[in-house]
């Protein structure tokens, strides 16, 4: 945690506006936060994080901005922590509505951090 933590502050400090790299730490948080609502906060902030996460590394799978060595190393590490990493009746659809008002979505265009490796 303690590294994480001067990991975030670095971040912070070389983009106090949020004008760029600090949007990495909102990986997981475009999906997390519409998971959240879509299930009327059920589940705490970080697990619909780490749900997030996963959308996001199926995203970029997609895209070919990694391949699925990716997703399995992440999903693999959030098994281990025994980060929740499925949720068998959320509403897909309802999830949908919830991204397209993400407060940072932007004309109409959602926006998510994605790994690219």
């Amino acid at each position: 945690i303690y590294w994480n933590c001067v990991i975030k502050k670095s971040v912070i400090e070389r983009d106090e506006r949020e004008q760029g790299e600090r949007a990495i730490l909102n990986f997981g948080h475009t999906f997390g936060h519409a998971i959240e609502s879509a299930m009327e906060y059920r589940y705490k902030h970080g697990e619909c994080v780490a749900l997030g996460i996963l959308g996001a590394c199926y995203i970029s799978e997609k895209l070919k901005f990694c391949d699925s060595s990716v997703t399995e190393r992440i999903y693999n590490l959030l098994k281990r922590m025994k980060v929740l990493i499925n949720i068998h009746d959320c509403d897909k659809a309802k999830v949908f509505r919830f991204l397209l008002h993400d407060k940072k979505a932007t004309g109409g265009k959602i926006n998510f951090i994605l790994p690219v490796v």
